[in-house]
């Protein structure tokens, strides 16, 4: 009798336990304000005379200026479209106006990255698109739910390095209280790009961060160019954690993103996808990715930076082929074999004809790091 109370009460206690971390994880939706908890929604209705900043080349303007503590959980940008019609430059447009970010008074922005490439428009490119994070319904906005505490202040400015005005429109939607949890981090997000003809450089990521943090994700795209015509899903990210070394080495990029094998094929999920993988007539062609680890934080205590390197990869029969037609396409890469010894590997019967080998490449490379740190 005594055991089975026992087990009883076990049962009990488990069943309690499993039903309060479902009240805590669904109650968001549902739980009222506390006593100090208000809503803010700021847009030019209320802060511009209810109309769109007009931002001049080489301008900067200030569109958000929040005090108090809180949280920004809603950010949504667009710039000027005429009606349905696709804007003839957008790409560019993306490419060069940036927003920078500001929390508690820092003299220098946590976030600063191009519109395109921070809301998910990598390499500029407008396109419907959902993720956990960011999403476009229409192919014509910039829309975040990442979370940005601020303790102070949040400031958000827009920067125009295109050759024309830019109408800007926006929409932030805040949650304000009087404090925040001590563990809250600020949101920074870093950006980088590489437009290279040398074959296998380390491309930073993120460069060295100092402090307490978690790593969130990555935006990044890369243009092939038309001498590598193979697999070029094979480059890998190195993470250095809390080390001067990396010592968080990924698969390849396709396995990284949670995809395999089928490795061009586009898809949009909650937490990673390949936004586009466009192949180009005359060879080469463009691919982008999205990666972020809400399920799977990466914390660090002291340190982080992030490094990429361009891979492709090929049976070494099908390399001997692309690279025979035209040997000047040798140019773009880094292997540690020359053609002539692969050649005669395969005469000599050294191995099979599927024996995959892997080489670095030039791809011009474009990303933002996403992470939390426990300052400004």
């Amino acid at each position: 009798m005594k055991k089975r109370i026992t087990i009883c009460f076990i049962l009990f206690i488990i069943t309690t336990f499993s039903f309060s971390v479902c009240i805590a994880e669904g109650a968001e939706e549902y739980s009222l304000p506390g006593q100090s908890e208000q809503t803010l929604w700021d847009n030019p209705r209320t802060t511009n005379d209810g109309t769109p900043f007009v931002i001049r080349p080489g301008e900067r303007v200030t569109i958000v200026d929040i005090q108090g503590c809180g949280v920004i959980r809603k950010l949504w940008m667009s710039m000027n479209y005429v009606g349905k019609a696709l804007y003839p430059r957008a790409r560019e447009r993306n490419s060069q106006v940036w927003i920078e970010c500001f929390w508690d008074g820092a003299d220098q922005p946590a976030i600063s990255a191009p519109v395109g490439d921070f809301f998910g428009h990598i390499m500029g490119r407008d396109q419907p698109f959902e993720n956990y994070y960011f999403s476009d319904p229409s192919g014509r906005s910039l829309q975040t739910y990442m979370p940005m505490p601020f303790r102070k202040e949040a400031r958000i400015d827009v920067i125009n390095h295109f050759d024309l005005p830019v109408s800007m429109f926006h929409e932030v939607r805040c949650t304000m209280d009087e404090k925040l949890p001590e563990d809250a981090g600020y949101l920074h997000a870093y950006y980088n790009q590489l437009i290279t003809d040398e074959p296998g450089q380390v491309y930073t990521v993120l460069p060295v961060v100092k402090g307490r943090g978690r790593y969130m994700g990555t935006h990044l795209g890369f243009r092939v160019k038309a001498e590598n015509g193979l697999e070029w899903q094979h480059g890998r990210f190195d993470f250095s954690i809390d080390s001067d070394q990396p010592n968080m080495l990924t698969a390849t990029l396709d396995d990284y993103c949670g995809s395999s094998w089928d490795y061009d094929r586009v898809y949009q999920h909650q937490d990673s996808g390949l936004l586009f993988s466009e192949y180009f007539q005359e060879g080469g062609g463009e691919h982008a990715v999205y990666c972020y680890h809400r399920r799977d934080p990466l914390y660090f205590q002291e340190s982080c930076s992030v490094t990429y390197r361009s891979c492709q990869g090929a049976p070494v029969t099908e390399f001997v082929e692309w690279y025979s037609v035209d040997e000047s396409r040798l140019k773009a890469i880094d292997c540690d074999q020359s053609l002539d010894d692969i050649r005669r590997f395969i005469a000599e019967g050294g191995g099979k004809p599927s024996d995959l080998i892997e080489f670095y490449t030039n791809d011009d490379l474009y990303s933002v790091a996403y992470y939390y740190l426990d300052r400004p």
